[in-house]
C-alpha cells in the first residue's frame, strides 16, 4: 500500500476513536493533558494491534480468494464505511453515552470497540500484500495523535462535529474500497 493511500486510511479508521475522544473531552472539566494522553495511547494501541490481527487472518485465506480479492476489499471497506455513515446519521443515543474513559476498563472496551473496523482493514491490507508493521504503526500513530487532539479540543467542539467526523470517515473508507477495485480492474 502506498503512503498516499495509507494516510487517508489511517484517518478514516481513527474517526470512531476521535469521536469518542471528543465526547470525553466535552465531559472533562478542565483541559488535562494527562487524561488526553491516556485516551490517545489506548486508542492508538488498539488501532495498531487490530490491523495486524486482521492481516494475520487475511494471509491465511488469501490463496483461496486471490481471484476476487479486490471485490472482497471493496465489500469490507464499503460495509464498514456504510455502517459508520448509518450510525452517524441515526438519531438514537450512542451505545455508551454516559461512559467516561477515565475508568481504565471502560477505556479498554471503547478502544476495542472503536478498532473493529481496523481488524477488517487489516484483512484488506493482507489482500493488498501490504507490509503490515509499518502500516499498523502509521495507523496507530495517526489514531493516537487524532485522539489526543480530539480530547484536548473536545470542550470547544460541539456534538455536531462528532457526527460529521464519522460520516467523513465512512466516505473515505468507501472511496478507498472503490480505489482498490478500480486499480485491479484497470491494471
Amino acid at each position: 500500500m502506498e503512503f498516499y493511500e495509507l494516510i487517508p486510511l489511517s484517518f478514516a479508521l481513527s474517526m470512531d476513536a476521535f469521536a469518542v475522544s471528543v465526547s470525553e473531552g466535552m465531559r472533562m472539566k478542565s483541559r488535562r493533558s494527562r487524561h488526553a494522553w491516556k485516551v490517545a495511547l489506548c486508542f492508538g494501541f488498539f488501532q495498531a494491534l487490530m490491523p495486524a490481527l486482521g492481516y494475520l487472518a487475511g494471509v491465511t485465506v488469501d490463496r483461496y480468494i486471490e481471484s476476487v480479492d479486490h471485490w472482497v476489499a471493496l465489500c469490507l471497506l464499503g460495509f464498514i464505511g456504510a455502517r459508520m455513515i448509518r450510525d452517524a446519521c441515526r438519531k438514537r443515543e450512542r451505545e455508551h453515552p454516559a461512559a467516561s474513559v477515565s475508568d481504565n476498563r471502560t477505556l479498554v472496551v471503547l478502544g476495542l470497540a472503536t478498532s473493529i473496523d481496523a481488524l477488517a482493514a487489516g484483512i484488506s491490507l493482507a489482500i493488498e500484500n501490504a507490509r503490515i508493521l509499518p502500516c499498523s504503526a502509521v495507523i496507530g500513530a495517526v489514531t493516537g495523535a487524532v485522539c489526543y487532539i480530539g480530547a484536548m479540543l473536545g470542550q470547544k467542539l460541539g456534538r455536531m462535529f462528532q457526527k460529521r467526523a464519522e460520516i467523513l470517515g465512512g466516505v473515505v473508507l468507501i472511496l478507498l474500497g472503490v480505489n482498490i477495485l478500480l486499480e485491479h480492474l484497470l491494471a
